[in-house]
């Protein structure tokens, strides 16, 4: 369609480059994509010298948009500028250095730095010229000294001087007849040339790897003593999973780690295969049931063991490589960190303090927990060693992203599309949460299913199922109020009650002026009002407001308990 042909219509997100719908972005915002910030305004300005007008009349009122598909254009403009203003500054530098001019026909006889002739009579016949005759100007024997430079032990018969136009002419005496020329080539000692960067950083690189291979080789040992004098399981975490620290299996509840080291792995293992399964980012260590196989002695750390061992079995290792070493009391009902003490429900989380409040690195890869100081430093890591995980790629834009929850996340806010499709019906779902759902519920897929040991309850994912676990079976209580003896599991509920102990309801119904403390229950009222009745009985087809209105309907008149599929 021509550009003539387009309909400028009234509807708010009107795009000001090309006059399409459904833009969201602002020129004068700034936005960052690829690590870099960008302002479209600024880019218009700089690349075209163009400055896009502002009305407070108009679909988008003040506000100046652009569209997706504009966006990508103007960047690719910029980038091309960018690119030709770049070759052109090269080109300019080389023509300066004299990159392009010829250059003289080398050999691959070396060179030597400095030359120095020196003239040595000897005994030969030599042509003379007669007296009296002039010669151009010309460089001949000059060009053939200096091409014959390069050899060695170069001996050149002279010719006799030719006049120069301008200046006396030489006269040559009969008593010179006798005497001769050699011109020999006598060389200053060479030059040694400094190193080049290659040659430089081979010594270096050699001296890393003895570094690395000291280092893991402590590690190997320090492993195979932890194996032999203790119960202390290494292990690894991957994305919220435990891994086993010697095969490829993982596992939800540590519980059924630890079960696994002991059952499967308690045998000897060759250095070899130590040294291959030993990693870059240390070892991760579960001193939770931390013991002495050799003697009956207490111990309650991982330095106590190091200590005793050294002390009361002789046994030597290094203890540099003990650094790389992080400790852990895993437990499926809440861990601690062994620091500062402080409570965690989930691994993740006591994983992300350690590194950032007892250790100098930051920032945690959640594909591999390896830390770095700096974020561009993990960002650098995830694109060269992860780059098969960074898979996940917008088919709408081309951006790509390290998880599937984000490319979701992406899909939902910019370009409000769900790509997730059940595999066994047509429905399609908004995330993957709710696909698993959907499967557990619709489908009955029972690999999406962690069932509760204790009660009925089915759950999606194991956080779920310790929360409920703390809350229902465990009762813990943790948020106490500081007004009364009321205690929560969370800050929220805790929050909810104290509204009761100030007469506050800040929430209007803008239809009876009603108030409310809690904006959930203003909402649920509006229903009243928009008859908005979303709670369908199954059986009689009865509408209502509320879920708990629903539920009460069909135990008095229907006799059905309905399951309590909340926790999905």
């Amino acid at each position: 369609m021509d550009f003539d042909d387009i309909v400028v219509k009234e509807s708010p997100g009107l795009c000001r480059c090309c006059l399409s719908e459904g833009c969201y972005k602002d020129l004068s915002t700034e936005y960052t994509w690829m690590d870099d910030t960008e302002i479209y305004a600024d880019m218009l300005l700089d690349c075209f010298d163009i400055s896009i007008s502002q009305h407070s009349e108009g679909p988008n009122g003040a506000n100046r948009l652009i569209c997706e598909v504009c966006v990508t254009r103007l960047r690719d403009a910029c980038n091309f500028k960018k690119q030709v203003l770049a070759s052109e500054k090269k080109f300019v530098d080389m023509i300066g250095r004299g990159a392009f001019k010829p250059k003289a026909v080398t050999y691959n006889v070396p060179i030597k730095s400095e030359t120095i002739l020196e003239v040595q009579p000897q005994e030969t016949e030599v042509e003379y010229l007669e007296e009296g005759m002039e010669f151009a100007d010309d460089d001949v024997l000059k060009d053939d000294i200096i091409g014959q430079t390069s050899t060695e032990d170069i001996t050149v018969s002279t010719l006799p001087i030719k006049g120069k136009k301008g200046k006396p002419k030489k006269t040559v005496n009969k008593t010179e007849k006798k005497s001769c020329s050699k011109i020999v080539l006598v060389e200053k000692p060479k030059i040694s040339k400094p190193l080049t960067k290659d040659k430089l950083s081979s010594p270096i690189k050699s001296e890393r790897m003895i570094q690395y291979k000291k280092w893991k080789d402590g590690l190997v040992k320090l492993v195979t003593l932890i194996r032999e004098y203790s119960t202390i399981i290494p292990f690894r975490w991957f994305y919220n999973k435990y891994y086993c620290f010697y095969c490829a299996e993982h596992f939800l509840d540590s519980k059924k780690l630890k079960q696994h080291t002991k059952e499967e792995h308690t045998g000897f293992i060759r250095n070899k295969l130590l040294r291959s399964l030993i990693k870059k980012n240390g070892i991760k260590l579960d001193i939770s049931e931390i013991a002495c196989k050799k003697c009956p002695k207490t111990i309650k750390s991982f330095e106590e063991f190091l200590e005793h061992i050294g002390y009361a079995h002789d046994v030597k290792y290094d203890s540099d490589v003990t650094q790389h070493c992080a400790s852990f009391k895993l437990s499926d009902d809440g861990m601690g960190c062994i620091v500062c003490g402080q409570r965690f429900r989930f691994f993740g989380p006591l994983l992300r303090h350690v590194h950032k409040n007892h250790n100098n690195n930051n920032y945690v890869c959640e594909y591999c927990s390896q830390t770095f100081l700096l974020k561009k430093n993990l960002a650098n890591h995830i694109k060269k060693v992860h780059k098969d995980e960074n898979i996940f790629k917008c088919v709408e834009c081309g951006k790509k992203f390290i998880s599937a929850h984000t490319l979701d996340k992406h899909l939902t806010t910019d370009h409000k599309t769900f790509i997730l499709q059940c595999p066994k019906c047509p429905e399609v779902l908004g995330s993957r949460y709710l696909k698993k759902r959907h499967l557990a519920l619709v489908h009955d897929e029972k690999t999406y299913q962690i069932p509760c040991e204790l009660c009925h309850k089915v759950y999606l994912s194991k956080s779920a199922l310790v929360r409920h676990n703390l809350r229902v079976h465990v009762r813990e209580r943790s948020f106490n109020c500081d007004i009364c003896d009321y205690k929560s599991f969370t800050n929220n509920t805790l929050q909810d009650h104290k509204l009761k102990h100030y007469d506050v309801r800040a929430f209007e119904c803008e239809y009876c002026k009603k108030t409310f403390q809690r904006k959930k229950n203003l909402q649920i009222h509006r229903r009243i009002h928009t008859n908005d009745k979303r709670c369908v009985c199954s059986e009689c087809g009865k509408a209502f407001v509320q879920n708990t209105s629903l539920k009460l309907h069909l135990r008095v008149h229907h006799s059905i308990v309905k399951n309590d599929t909340s926790c999905l």
